[in-house]
Order: structure tokens, then C-alpha cells, then sequence
């Protein structure tokens, strides 16, 4: 969110950086889940009649996307959508997994569990009206995780950095979640960790997340090749989802 990059924004009107949050937050929404066919021009015109709002706050949310690397700022030519990438989703989890288990080994055993914060795994969700799918919603708990961890460092650019690495890796690990198998290993390795970040057992927290990191490095090229065929199947009519 806009929250971690607030040294960047202009000291305008309540008002205006609102609708800048609201136009950044919807337009993220979509192109995370990757509901956006890659290489769409995104022109600030057209998006700001479908968000009701001003061109400014539409071409400030597409600047800050392309901040995060989640779009692409083209010299000249604006701003696009942007297919997954195994290479710098791959940078993303080694610069992720340096900055936790940095976190891990140096700041989670000295502070009190109190500031740990830690989220509780979500219930099984049943599949019935109004509950979250399993994945989606063990997907939003890791994310939670990640950036609790983040948190006890007191570090404002290590929490941008995994808050980006989250929005970045969302599809994939979305997917990863998907496949039965894969979301009884996360599910366990994920309740491992919990119970060494509660304990502050350092060493087994560490191993534990440069194990699950690596897995996922291990199929990240058929997980990228999943979620860019998701993508290229996305409507072309998708801008009608910001209304």
C-alpha cells in the first residue's frame, strides 16, 4: 500500500490522496491476481473513467506500481502490464529470504514474544458461501506472516521490501497452494515455523524457512508458466472489474 511509501507522495489534500490509494489499490488488486492480459498498455486516460477519478491520481497509482515492479514504465511509450518473470520472482525470494532470516537471527530472540505479533494459520474453510477458499486464504495468512516478522526489525525498508515481495510472488504462491500436496507440505512447514518463531528457537526457524524457499525455487518455472497462461487467457475487457 501507499503506506510504505509515503516519503514519495505529495503533501496534498485528504481528498486527492485518497483517490490515489483507491485507484492504486484496485488496479494492484487485478494485476496481482493477474486479471490483466501482460503487455496492456495502462493509459492513465482511459483508467481514470472506469476509477471515476481524475487522470492525476490514476498516473500517480501507476507510478508507484512501476516503483514495486509490478508494471512496466516504458520511456516514451507509458505504462504496461507486465508478464511473470522466473528470473526476477526468483530475486524477489532470494532478496526476501536474506532480509527474514536476517530478521530471524538477529532481532526475533531479544524482543518480547508480545511484539512478535505472530497470526493464528486460518480454519480449514468448508467451501461454503461467504468462507475464503483454503489457498486464499493460507495464502493471506503467510503473507501475514512475512511481514510480522518484518516488523520486529523496526527496519521501514526491510517491511517495503517484503511488503513488495508479497504483492510480487502473490499468483504463484497462490498456486503453489492449489495443488493438494504442495499445501499439506507449506501447511506443515508453515505450523514448524510458528512454533519456532513462539519459542524463539532461531536455528530451526532459519532452516525451516531456507528449506520452504527453496522448494519453491524448485518449481518456480512451472509455476511461472502456469500463472503467464492464466494471464494470457485474462479478459480483454478486464478494466470493467474496476467499477
Amino acid at each position: 500500500m501507499f503506506t510504505h511509501h509515503d516519503d514519495d507522495i505529495d503533501d496534498r489534500g485528504g481528498a486527492d490522496r485518497f483517490k490515489a490509494m483507491q485507484a492504486y489499490s484496485r488496479l494492484k488488486s487485478l494485476l496481482v491476481a493477474q486479471r490483466v492480459p501482460p503487455h496492456t498498455k495502462l493509459d492513465a486516460g482511459v483508467l481514470c473513467r472506469y476509477l471515476n477519478v481524475s487522470r492525476t491520481p490514476v498516473r500517480e497509482a501507476l507510478i508507484h506500481l512501476s516503483i514495486e515492479e509490478i508494471i512496466l514504465n516504458v520511456p516514451g511509450s507509458g505504462f504496461f502490464s507486465k508478464p511473470l518473470n522466473v528470473g526476477e520472482i526468483s530475486e524477489d525470494y532470494d532478496l526476501a529470504l536474506t532480509i527474514l532470516k536476517h530478521i530471524i537471527a538477529s532481532d526475533v530472540g531479544s524482543v518480547p514474544s508480545s511484539r512478535l505479533a505472530l497470526p493464528k494459520p486460518p480454519v480449514p474453510a468448508s467451501g461454503r458461501h461467504g468462507q475464503p477458499q483454503p489457498a486464499l486464504a493460507f495464502k493471506g495468512f503467510i503473507e501475514t506472516l512475512y511481514e510480522s516478522v518484518a516488523r520486529v526489525a523496526a527496519n521501514r525498508k526491510y517491511l517495503q521490501v517484503v511488503h513488495t515481495f508479497n504483492a510480487r510472488t502473490a499468483f504463484v504462491r497462490h498456486l503453489d497452494l492449489q495443488r493438494a500436496e504442495r499445501f499439506e507440505e507449506i501447511s506443515a512447514d508453515m505450523s514448524e515455523l510458528l512454533e519456532c518463531l513462539r519459542k524463539k528457537e532461531i536455528k530451526g526457524a532459519v532452516k525451516n524457512l531456507d528449506r520452504q524457499f527453496r522448494a519453491k525455487i524448485d518449481i518456480l518455472h512451472e509455476l511461472v508458466r502456469e500463472g503467464n497462461l492464466y494471464s494470457a487467457n485474462a479478459s480483454v475487457n478486464w478494466m470493467k472489474l474496476l467499477n
